[in-house]
């Protein structure tokens, strides 16, 4: 026999691998155009054009994880990130999605791994830094208030005593140190590898069998089942319990009851199975427009056809922002869409309730409806928010002395652009005001809006930032006047929100999420650390935070013009401290303040 020497270069290859990275620039453009699925379709083309070890190969499965996370199919993402890093084990794109779906599949330390791996290829990535950072619950410095405020809160003595703690040498401590090491690590040995679970999901008379891991998040169960049966519309899933009742899966705590459940009927066979499965019953949801609903008066309510809605991820984008800013859950409105649905379908399904049981779904599912719709036009304004203040966003002054952030500068060069944005945010926050009137959200985005119109017109006014010049066009002195009814109906808005903010009950925390909790806290001080603080802002303490903040502005507004703003500055030190914020932080704010510096020359 003779040896095989090399493969000869076969002509077609490089027609076929030309055609393939066009196919990938074609694939490319439909992503950026949120056409995923199709863009899934030209990444295999270009796939089947080229040979198993081409380098491009890596960069297309590196872009179809990118589109399987835009679509929420995070065990894909999982594989093609994976195809990636073995044909180039230094795609830190590849380790970032497959850490971004790690992380939605609950296997922490996996996506620590990865993100590791992100931060070896590239140490400045400022993404993979707060993820990571995230994961090992650090929490990231609060964003400055725009008086120059956080929302920390203080340092608890517990705190204090953890920080000496880890300051203390001796055999004892670092004895210590090495078991918890041990611990930790025999702790994400037992999360690498989640069990895996059979699904015997059961639509009718279709039956499907697919695997999950057993740490599967709701959305991801949904997700899967929705791709399996192919569903485009809403539905429903149940269980069977141990005493035969239906019962529906509406979080990852139901879907671990379910296993539970399944586990306790499949102990008690004679024959067990030979592979365990837990069965899921799978109903589709009754159109809105199949729903008989009706207004106070009993006359037919009309409601908008059944729409199938795509979400885009820069959308999702924006809803964190604004979480991070006025601690608004991003996705609350997709969860009360949902519970909706579920109390129109046990209404659509119940054959024994009374009238009464009846009406009390109905009113559930328009309630949970009728929330989601204003949240949705709330969410709309926000962009519209978003948008303006990009455009009068002028950077920040100088800071006095080293190491403390100058005070934010507006700037009127865009000024009727911004205030067209700033009209059609109104218009929307209005809308979502009268579909729900109580609607605290909107309320306090109405009273942020009027805070950031004063300050553009402060900017046109040239009462912003060092040079106090005003932009050609405007009339300084109308401006300024115009800016301070602004200051001071923004205030008010905020008062009267606070006031008709309910009060928040304390959540008592799980034993799981307080066993998770302190091994962050132990985590923290191992590490030298501030431990992570055990209260969350509420949503009252942000508003004062918000009405701090325009006091504040208005006193620095009114030390420009000459006036008496000294009062005014110390009610806005009063919120601050209401709202638990940062001694240091105040101090801070309170040296950049530019009456104070008037008075001292700076």
């Amino acid at each position: 026999m003779r040896a095989r020497g090399p493969r000869a270069a076969d002509p077609d290859d490089a027609v076929f691998q030309q055609r393939a990275i066009e196919l990938k620039d074609e694939a490319n453009a439909l992503y950026r155009e949120n056409r995923l699925k199709r863009a899934l379709e030209v990444y295999e083309q270009a796939l089947n054009l080229l040979d198993e070890r081409d380098a491009t190969r890596a960069m297309i499965y590196s872009n179809r994880a990118a589109c399987f996370m835009k679509l929420g199919c995070y065990a894909d993402v999982v594989a093609e990130a994976g195809r990636s890093l073995a044909l180039d084990a230094s795609s830190h794109k590849a380790y970032w999605h497959r850490a971004q779906a790690y992380e939605r599949l609950g296997q922490v330390a996996k996506a620590k791994r990865d993100l590791q791996h992100v931060l070896t290829h590239d140490p400045e990535d400022v993404d993979a830094k707060r993820a990571l950072d995230e994961l090992n619950g650090v929490k990231p410095s609060a964003p400055a208030g725009l008086g120059g405020l956080g929302l920390q809160r203080e340092k608890k003595a517990g705190g204090k005593k953890g920080a000496k703690k880890s300051d203390k040498g001796g055999a004892d401590e670092a004895a210590a140190a090495q078991q918890q090491q041990q611990q930790q690590q025999q702790q994400r040995m037992t999360q690498q590898d989640p069990p895996a679970l059979q699904i015997k999901a059961v639509f009718g008379q279709d039956v499907r069998m697919f695997s999950v891991f057993s740490t599967i998040g709701f959305k991801d169960l949904v997700t899967s089942i929705a791709t399996k049966f192919n569903f485009a519309g809403q539905f429903s899933i149940k269980y069977e319990d141990e005493e035969g009742v239906m019962r529906n899966v509406q979080s990852k705590s139901d879907f671990q009851k379910s296993i539970y459940a399944t586990s306790n009927r499949l102990r008690a066979l004679a024959t067990p199975p030979l592979i365990p499965y837990v069965k899921l019953f799978i109903q589709e949801l009754p159109k809105i427009e199949d729903i008989e609903l009706v207004d106070e008066n009993g006359k037919p309510a009309g409601l908008a056809p059944n729409e199938v809605v795509e979400i885009d991820e820069w959308i999702l984008d924006f809803s964190s922002l604004f979480r991070e800013h006025l601690g608004i859950d991003a996705e609350g409105h997709l969860d009360l869409n949902q519970d909706g649905m579920n109390l129109s379908s046990d209404l659509a399904n119940s054959t024994e309730i009374s009238d009464d049981e009846a009406k009390e779904l109905l009113n559930g599912a328009i309630a949970k409806f009728q929330e989601a719709a204003a949240a949705c036009m709330f969410n709309w304004g926000n962009v519209h928010m978003c948008q303006a203040r990009k455009k009068m966003d002028g950077g920040r002054e100088p800071p006095t002395e080293e190491g403390t952030p100058g005070a934010a500068i507006t700037i009127a060069d865009n000024f009727a652009e911004v205030e067209e944005l700033m009209e059609l945010a109104k218009t929307r926050f209005e809308k979502a005001l009268s579909i729900k009137p109580d609607h605290h959200d909107t309320h306090i985005a109405l009273a942020q809006r009027r805070y950031e119109r004063s300050r553009l017109l402060c900017a046109a006014a040239g009462l912003s930032g060092e040079d106090g010049k005003v932009p050609s066009g405007h009339d300084a002195k109308k401006r300024a006047a115009e800016a301070e009814a602004e200051f001071e109906g923004a205030a008010e808005d905020y008062k009267t929100a606070l006031g008709n903010l309910p009060e928040e009950v304390p959540k008592e925390k799980t034993e799981e999420e307080k066993a998770h909790f302190q091994t962050l806290v132990d985590e923290a001080i191992a590490r030298g650390e501030e431990p992570p603080s055990v209260e969350e802002p509420s949503l009252k303490a942000q508003v004062r935070v918000m009405l701090g903040n325009t006091l504040f502005e208005h006193s620095q507004m009114l030390a420009r013009l000459g006036k008496t703003w000294r009062p005014m500055l110390d009610e806005s030190l009063v919120h601050f401290k209401d709202a638990g914020c940062v001694q240091a932080d105040i101090d801070n704010a309170i040296k950049m303040h530019k009456g104070l510096r008037m008075e001292t020359g700076k």
